[in-house]
């Protein structure tokens, strides 16, 4: 589950592995498949919140180290932590996908499509650049989103 979570994929696909995989939900002698509400609790909840959490928690413990002269090739491990702690609190793959959440295209599902339609996107600066440059596509997705994300798109595109 914490795989397919922090590889963005949706709830009800979350939901058909879960079931497809015999997992139940409940005690006692009718337990039953897990619901999509099972599925948020545990994708937002479990591993998005608490499970980051832990992970900022051990963030916090290794940059204590860091501090203390514990030596770190290049700050890398720290690094790793602090994206792994984002793609559990988000449930999206690294990279564009985490930028293009933060930059306000906070739907999970979005946030994703818009990453593979630019992959190139390194760091908040390249957003607007982007979406400029793929203006076209990037309306016809948000077409089928609520309106609050074509005014994302204009803040971001200014």
């Amino acid at each position: 589950m914490a795989k397919r979570w922090i590889a963005g994929d949706a709830f009800g696909t979350l939901r058909e592995m879960m079931v497809a995989k015999g997992v139940k939900v409940g005690l006692g002698v009718r337990p039953r498949d897990p619901s999509v509400a099972h599925i948020v609790e545990m994708g937002e909840n479990a591993v998005g919140y608490e499970g980051a959490h832990v992970i900022g928690a051990i963030s916090a413990v290794f940059d204590y180290l860091l501090s203390a002269g514990v030596e770190d090739s290049d700050g890398e491990h720290l690094k790793v932590l602090r994206v792994l702690q984002k793609r559990l609190k988000y449930g999206l793959p690294a990279g564009p996908s985490i930028l293009l959440y933060e930059a306000g295209f906070a739907d999970r599902p979005l946030a994703v499509e818009l990453a593979k339609l630019m992959p190139q996107i390194s760091s908040r600066n390249g957003i607007g650049d982007a979406i400029r440059d793929e203006r076209a596509a990037v309306k016809a997705i948000l077409d089928r989103y609520p309106q609050y994300f074509a005014k994302v798109f204009e803040r971001v595109t200014r």
